[in-house]
């Protein structure tokens, strides 16, 4: 994610622009995946998901993405937020 340090630190910053990274977890969505034993499914994602905690709505991704497009994020510049249940600190 070099682009955020680079713009976050670039010409862009005098301007007011920002830039932030949301780095979802697993969201439960509508999305369907083949989950045959033998393709992609459990059998070779299920090692991957043994720490994912809970599944994350979709509005709870958007809220934290309405929060870094707010003012109340106003000096926010350069994260890369995870919003993954803590899965990525384990």
């Amino acid at each position: 994610m070099w682009w955020v340090d680079d713009v976050a630190g670039g010409d862009e910053r005098p301007d007011g622009i920002r830039a932030n990274a949301l780095c979802p977890g697993g969201t439960a969505t509508g999305i369907t995946v083949n989950a045959d034993q033998a393709a992609h499914g459990p059998a070779s994602l299920g090692p991957h998901f043994v720490n994912l905690g809970r599944l994350a709505q979709p509005e709870e991704q958007a809220a934290v993405i309405l929060f870094l497009a707010s003012e109340a994020a106003s000096n926010v510049n350069g994260a890369i937020l995870p919003v993954d249940d803590g899965w990525s600190a384990d």
